[in-house]
């Protein structure tokens, strides 16, 4: 507790004594090559206390010494969308996708993970994709195709969300592909009363990764739609079983669609009971 005060005055005091220098500097005073020396000492400095008003303050000296800089607005942008304050981080965001169109794999992705504002993340990521029309296309280490299919999905565009997914695989082929791109094409089959064809790519992930739980939970979904409730209960029983071992699709740092969680399984084995 004690070194947690401590660190939390001292970015405090950081923050205070940075926004009286941003206020008394006239940057236009220095030469070309003195600002940017400064903005490279300032940019080395905004990897640390993210967050703080120190943070900020940095990025708020970089965006005065250099207005035209997309990377200074999508840098402040972060702090924000993690906190939630998508009112200050989006025009931040609009900003920088202003000034240089390779903003628009991030905003894209933060736009459909983040916000879940799933019509402006498409227009995002296919405006981004259009960029290079001839070479497969990642936003944030995501093939784009498959995050346009989750978009698609989201809004209930299944046709849509079907083609994407699909091309990402036959693009990325069965030994690359992440094999959420095929659960999820699963689910999207699912979605769209296509119950053996969901079945068929929830066998397909589950031979690329044979502990993968989703795959299991929304195969026993399909089943059971199919009236096979025996084969829904053993692929209930295992989604369980890996879930109680604490296998299954999540990450920190975003929601993950469609995840799964016991009572979904507990609600599904009642209702196959």
């Amino acid at each position: 507790m004690e070194k947690l005060l401590i660190f939390s005055l001292s970015i405090l005091l950081l923050g205070c004594n940075e926004s009286k220098t941003v206020k008394s500097i006239d940057y236009e005073q220095f030469s070309t090559e003195e600002r940017k020396a400064m903005a490279d000492d300032y940019e080395s400095k905004v990897r640390f206390y993210q967050g703080s008003r120190y943070n900020q303050e940095k990025y708020d000296t970089l965006v005065i010494m250099n207005p035209y800089s997309s990377s200074y607005y999508q840098g402040k942008s972060i702090t924000h969308t993690k906190i939630g304050d998508y009112h200050i981080a989006f025009p931040l965001l609009e900003k920088a996708a202003s000034i240089d169109d390779e903003v628009l794999y991030y905003y894209g992705w933060v736009l459909l993970n983040n916000y879940h504002d799933f019509p402006r993340a498409l227009k995002r990521l296919e405006e981004f994709d259009s960029l290079t029309p001839d070479q497969m296309d990642y936003a944030w280490g995501e093939n784009v195709h498959h995050l346009k299919g989750l978009a698609h999905k989201e809004m209930g565009n299944y046709e849509a969300a079907l083609q994407e997914f699909s091309i990402c695989i036959e693009k990325e082929g069965l030994d690359k592909v992440d094999v959420y791109t095929i659960v999820y094409r699963g689910i999207t089959y699912l979605r769209s009363e296509q119950y053996q064809n969901a079945v068929k790519d929830f066998d397909l992930a589950l031979e690329l990764y044979p502990r993968c739980t989703m795959a299991f939970y929304y195969k026993g979904e399909a089943l059971l739609e199919m009236r096979k409730k025996k084969k829904a209960i053993e692929s209930l029983e295992s989604a369980r079983t890996l879930l109680k071992r604490g296998i299954k699709k999540t990450d920190p740092y975003k929601d993950v669609f469609d995840e799964v969680h016991e009572v979904m399984i507990d609600d599904l084995l009642e209702r196959a009971k």
